[in-house]
């Protein structure tokens, strides 16, 4: 298989067979594994026609490259990138109104991963990243996304201003996160019907570029001596006020 990648963690490779995105060439055990989730991956391999192997756990140090693993790592295809319109389609399928997560210049594994996964267990649909200074969609960022990587549609794009103007031209609001005092508090922000939701890296925030393509933007208010949060935690607070509003509607 050609640009095979590396896969690794319990709940990633998990995530990775029951969702069969991904086209899994074999899974590697450390030896002596025991527990439910370890029995649950050898099954779903066998289930398939999965080649399993049994190797010491500095074998699978080396062919991961981390010692945290967790035992278990799977030789895979990558994610492959589905575009904008097929996203907002998913959506209309559903008959949903579009709810996408858009990432500017998150290098950090850890922040995309934990985005990821809030997008997937927020409802969203989709996931834009732009082609360049953003953290690879690799065993790092699957695995920090729980195998929630494994249930949403990513989208690369070589722009994310264009994405953003065509998202715009469907109808879909775009409101970017924002650390200044004159932006809206995003309590005061209608996320109702079809929205994206931009969030920038911690250090530099939302570029001006993407920023100046949006519909408008909001703050989160900050109590603490503290003035800044985790990016994964402005993206989570951000995607469940749309859900809460959307839950609001949906009660009336």
């Amino acid at each position: 298989m050609k640009n095979n990648t590396c896969l690794f963690g319990r709940r990633a490779v998990l995530e990775a067979l029951l969702a069969g995105k991904r086209n899994i060439e074999k899974i590697v055990l450390a030896r002596g594994l025991k527990g439910e989730t370890f029995r649950e991956i050898i099954a779903e391999a066998e289930k398939k026609g999965i080649r399993i192997e049994e190797l010491e756990r500095k074998r699978l140090n080396s062919i991961s490259g981390t010692e945290f693993h967790q035992g278990v790592v799977a030789v895979s295809s990558p994610i492959e990138s589905e575009d904008v319109a097929t996203i907002l389609w998913k959506a209309y399928e559903k008959g949903e109104d579009p709810f996408i997560l858009i990432v500017d210049g998150i290098t950090d594994p850890q922040n995309l991963g934990a985005l990821i996964r809030s997008a997937e267990v927020a409802g969203a649909h989709g996931v834009i990243l732009p082609e360049e200074s953003v953290a690879p969609l690799d065993r790092a960022t699957a695995k920090a996304s729980a195998g929630a990587v494994e249930y949403i549609s990513v989208c690369t794009s070589g722009n994310l201003g264009q994405a953003i103007l065509h998202l715009k031209d469907q109808g879909v609001k775009v409101y970017s996160a924002l650390l200044s005092v004159t932006a809206p508090l995003i309590y005061d922000i209608d996320m109702t019907g079809g929205i994206a939701i931009v969030v920038g890296a911690e250090d530099k925030g939302v570029s001006n570029r993407v920023q100046n393509k949006c519909s408008g933007s909001f703050r989160i208010p900050m109590k603490g001596k503290v003035k800044s949060l985790n990016a994964s935690a402005a993206g989570a607070i951000a995607m469940f006020e749309v859900v809460r509003q959307r839950h609001s509607i949906g009660r009336r």
